[in-house]
């Protein structure tokens, strides 16, 4: 498996553009998130044809807000007449998807081929409802390939969740990409709380600025890792 990053910022840090990600994983490339940022680096590295599938972790912005455009280059200029695929973890959030994009796009399913994720077989989601902001849906996934297993977080203000979703799961030693905050959100993840949970995975921190990292903090970075950054050819 591998994961590079298009973006590894907050909605306001566009200077390290929208966290969203590329995972490879058992012959298939996911894009994780779509944010207003995204387009525009995609096409910088002419990626479209390399995405076989999008997943979304909620509908805010910043993981959003490019995502007509992209339907819309997959269907107008690099694969003309073909639509572009969503996963979706449940029917309610497919909705809420194609709701969001009918202001955009008119006629969602012109360019959306829906595909449900119970058939894709290697990716879980995890629901983190109200977990974000109150009342609001949000998804984390994770991805397996024999052994292996990468989780991505999405936006979550409660920094044990997703590690007390993979305990349950009976997942240890996972690449765990999750949200962090270096001063107190009840929005996002403190980083003090991700550090506990060092010992049983390796973490890496995403969806922040990285100039407001603190001294005390050993979560090494996506920002700082060349290795997890985008190039050409994923």
């Amino acid at each position: 498996m591998k994961i590079q990053f298009l973006g590894t910022g907050g909605a306001f840090d566009p200077e390290y553009g929208n966290a969203a990600a590329l995972v490879r994983s058992n012959g298939k490339a996911y894009l994780v998130d779509c944010g207003f940022t995204v387009y525009a680096k995609l096409k910088e590295h002419n990626l479209f044809n390399e995405i076989d599938y999008i997943l979304l972790t909620h509908l805010h912005n910043d993981h959003t807000g490019s995502l007509a455009n992209v339907l819309l280059h997959y269907n107008l200029i690099s694969n003309p007449g073909e639509k572009m695929k969503i996963i979706y973890p449940a029917k309610k959030y497919r909705r809420q998807i194609s709701d969001f994009l009918s202001v955009a796009l008119i006629d969602t399913d012109k360019y959306v081929d829906w595909v449900s994720i119970k058939d894709t077989g290697n990716v879980q989601a995890i629901d983190t409802y109200g977990l974000h902001v109150k009342n609001y849906q949000t998804y984390g996934y994770y991805f397996r390939e024999g052994n292996d297993v990468i989780a991505y977080s999405g936006d979550i203000g409660d920094g044990n969740f997703i590690f007390q979703k993979l305990k349950k799961n009976k997942i240890t030693g996972a690449i765990v990409f999750h949200d962090i905050t270096f001063d107190k959100d009840p929005c996002h993840t403190h980083y003090p709380v991700l550090m506990e949970h060092l010992e049983d995975h390796q973490i890496h921190g995403y969806h922040c600025n990285p100039e407001k990292n603190k001294i005390d903090n050993v979560i090494p970075l996506v920002a700082d890792q060349p290795r997890f950054l985008v190039k050409k050819n994923l």
